[in-house]
Parts: structure tokens; C-alpha cells; sequence
């Protein structure tokens, strides 16, 4: 199974634009969390009454929760096991990032089950979740979803989490001494770095989003962050930075993982300066 590759997510990303015009698009047959997720977060975005879902799609939409998700009637109710997959999930209260984190690590340990993902891991996902509300964007209560797949036979899986914030250069531009990098820099890119945060001191540590890429490159992974109009996409032979034509409001981060390659996260942060305010026992599993 290939990885999504970044002119997938950004023409998925105009269809989503187009659906706001025309309230029509293109559904491809095959659905990924990241277009489960993306979707159902525009539908709330524009209060949208009703979905109408290819056949072949609409099942496995059920089962994703995107129905209850984007706020319409689901057609049918359907069974979910909750095995090699976490359904589209608001992130409505501060209170649940520790949930959230929680589902995300479970999914990770269960297909990659010899792999260190343990805390190191919990605290990434802590960081990255909880920008949702650090970023002070909300639609009805609704910061934004968390969405993941595993794909046994084809030896992959996919982590969503995304949200319609301020967006990723207008909350580094809170930083006065990320000015000059931000002028000539992709701002996606910028914020994989180590340390770099809007808000560095003031509870961010700027240490999730550079793990991710960090567990990304041990994995072999893919790696695709967008905001408003700009991508950073970065995998085992390609990285891109660019333009998109189809801005997402918001913050939309895409990992894509190698089920049959172990991790082991604290080869990474043991050599890694700690942050200010934390200590090797923050990471330790």
C-alpha cells in the first residue's frame, strides 16, 4: 500500500472548497481518516443539513461516525468494534485531550505492538491535541476531530488529528522572534523544528509536532501538515513545501506509519535538549 501522497490531500482539499460553493463533490471510493475527518469538520463549518454518500462509501462512512460527526441523520445505525480503527471524534472540552491522547497511543501499541510508544508518545499527542484550543478557534463548541486507520494487509496506518483554528503562521506570529523565519519560510515547516512555538515558555514546549517528524523519519513514514494555504509534506525519499490553491482553515496534520517497522521514540529524546519546565521523567514510560 503506496502513501498518500501530497496531491491527494490537496485535491481533496478543493473538493471540499468546491462543496462550500456548489454543495457538490467528488467522493473518492476509497475513504481515509483524512477525508472522514476534513469533512465532517467543513459540514459543521457550514451548518450542512443533509449528506448524501455514494453507496459504496456509505457504510464505511456509518462506521467512521462521519454521519454523527458532520452533524446530519445517519441512513442506518451499524455495529463498531473499535478494532484497527478510531472513528471521527470532536474535540469539544480541554478536559478530554488526555482521552484523546489515550485512544491514539492504544491504536499505535496495538499495530506496531513492539514498539516504545508508551508516555513519550502520550505526551506528542498531549501537545499536538491540545493546540486545538491554544489556537482559540471553535465552531459551535467544536475545536476540532481526531480520526485513525489501520490497514493490516497493506502494512500501513494513518493518524488525523485537525482543528479550525488561527492557523499554524498566525499563531508562530505571536512570537516576536520567529519574524524574520517566517517572512521567507513555510510556516508548516517552521513548526516541525525543534522548539518552535508560539507561545515557547508559556506551557508549549514546541516539542510535539517535531517528535512526529522525528518518529516519522525513524518509521520511514509520511508526514503532511497543511495550513491555510501552505503544505509541508516530508516522507522517507520526498519532501515538499508549497502553495495550495485550496486553503484549510485551520490546522490539518496527516501521519502515515509503516505497521511492520518498529519505533522506539527514546532513541530520539534521549539525545534531545529538554524544554524549559521539563524533566527526562516527563518522557520516561
Amino acid at each position: 500500500m503506496d502513501f498518500t501522497e501530497p496531491e491527494h490531500i490537496e485535491h481533496w482539499l478543493g473538493q471540499l472548497s468546491q462543496l462550500e460553493s456548489t454543495h457538490t463533490a467528488k467522493i473518492p471510493s476509497f475513504l481515509k481518516p483524512f477525508h472522514i475527518s476534513t469533512l465532517a469538520l467543513t459540514m459543521r463549518r457550514n451548518n450542512a443539513a443533509y449528506l448524501n454518500l455514494p453507496e459504496e462509501t456509505e457504510s464505511f462512512a456509518i462506521t467512521m461516525n462521519l454521519y454523527q460527526a458532520a452533524g446530519v441523520y445517519a441512513p442506518r445505525e451499524v455495529n463498531r468494534s473499535r478494532n484497527g480503527y478510531i472513528p471521527v471524534e470532536l474535540i469539544r472540552e480541554e478536559s478530554n485531550v488526555d482521552y484523546f491522547a489515550d485512544e491514539l497511543v492504544r491504536i499505535l501499541k496495538d499495530a506496531i505492538p513492539n514498539s516504545f510508544i508508551a508516555k513519550d508518545v502520550h505526551t506528542m499527542f498531549l501537545e499536538i491535541i491540545g493546540n486545538c484550543f491554544h489556537h482559540s478557534g471553535e465552531v459551535g463548541g467544536i475545536y476540532g476531530s481526531v480520526c485513525a486507520q489501520v490497514w493490516p494487509n497493506g502494512q500501513k496506518m494513518q493518524v488525523v488529528i485537525n482543528d479550525i483554528g488561527m492557523g499554524i503562521r498566525k499563531s508562530l506570529g505571536q512570537n516576536a522572534h520567529l519574524s524574520e523565519e517566517l517572512r521567507s519560510k513555510n510556516c508548516c515547516a517552521l513548526a516541525t523544528e525543534y522548539g518552535i512555538s508560539g507561545k515557547l515558555g508559556h506551557g508549549h514546549s514546541g516539542y510535539g509536532l517535531f517528535i512526529a517528524r522525528e518518529l516519522i523519519q525513524q518509521n520511514n513514514g509520511m508526514l503532511a501538515l497543511i495550513s491555510g494555504d501552505e503544505l509541508f509534506y516530508f516522507s522517507s525519499n520526498t519532501q515538499t513545501q508549497k502553495k495550495i490553491s485550496a486553503p484549510w482553515s485551520g490546522t490539518l496534520l496527516v501521519l502515515e506509519l509503516n505497521t511492520d517497522r518498529p519505533v522506539d521514540i527514546s532513541k530520539i529524546y534521549k539525545d534531545m535538549p529538554l524544554p524549559e519546565g521539563f524533566s527526562h521523567d516527563d518522557f520516561l514510560n
